[in-house]
């Protein structure tokens, strides 16, 4: 069975580094490595070591473990290397798939007039009153 998991710990390497307020330069300098080598982390073309994965996590004070074990498994399946690691659910690709969703809906949202606007509030809470009707019965 071919393994098609997208890999993601470069895009939580992202969120999770700009949420703390730190720049490139700063983790790899933190990662005694180049700013190059660690944007190659976040661009998904490397993979750090499970030791720079450990500080990372320490770093950016998320536990990123678990996505390190996916994206590993993603590019050996890249390489064509052997799969041997266990795998579980994917909560990490649901909340980023749910946090793009959302950044999305919010970019549509905010270049519409506020006339547009209104009137997307108003079928939204409409639509959320039916709903939380429909439940009530």
């Amino acid at each position: 069975m071919e393994y098609s998991t997208p890999n993601p710990l470069p895009a939580l390497l992202k969120y999770f580094r700009k949420k703390a307020g730190f720049t490139q330069l700063d983790i790899a300098s933190k990662l005694s490595i180049s700013r190059s080598g660690y944007a190659s982390y976040e661009e998904g073309r490397n993979l750090p070591s499970i030791e720079q994965t450990i500080k990372l996590s320490e770093l950016l004070d998320h536990d990123l473990l678990y996505a390190y074990t996916l994206s590993s498994r993603f590019m050996q399946t890249q390489s064509g290397k052997p799969k041997q690691m266990v795998m579980e659910s994917n909560s990490y690709l649901a909340a980023i798939e749910a946090n793009q969703n959302t950044a999305r809906l919010l970019n549509n949202y905010k270049i519409l007039s506020r006339d547009d606007q209104l009137l997307v509030d108003r079928f939204v809470e409409n639509l959320s009153s039916k709903k939380q009707k429909d439940m009530e019965c």
